[in-house]
């Protein structure tokens, strides 16, 4: 079965951030294809070989330490 994402979901690969675009789940294992954001190649990775990322305000490139000093400001 194949499932294509309505929207593009942020994730981390061994390659460098990336967009998952669909999944494609087997018998017994799950594949899922990615744009990598820096070559816009399109990669296939195993589901255990990515994870989701941290998408702070929807692809700012916010850093997580950056982002947790603007948390951190306005709750004061």
């Amino acid at each position: 079965m194949i499932h294509e994402f309505h929207q593009q979901l942020p994730v981390d690969t061994p390659l460098g951030p990336g967009d998952a675009i669909l999944i494609r789940c087997g018998e017994h294992d799950n594949f899922i294809t990615v744009i990598l954001r820096e070559s816009r190649a399109w990669v296939t990775f195993k589901q255990e070989q990515i994870k989701s990322s941290r998408c702070y305000t929807m692809r700012r490139n916010f850093k997580h330490e950056e982002m947790r000093e603007i948390i951190e400001r306005d709750v004061k």
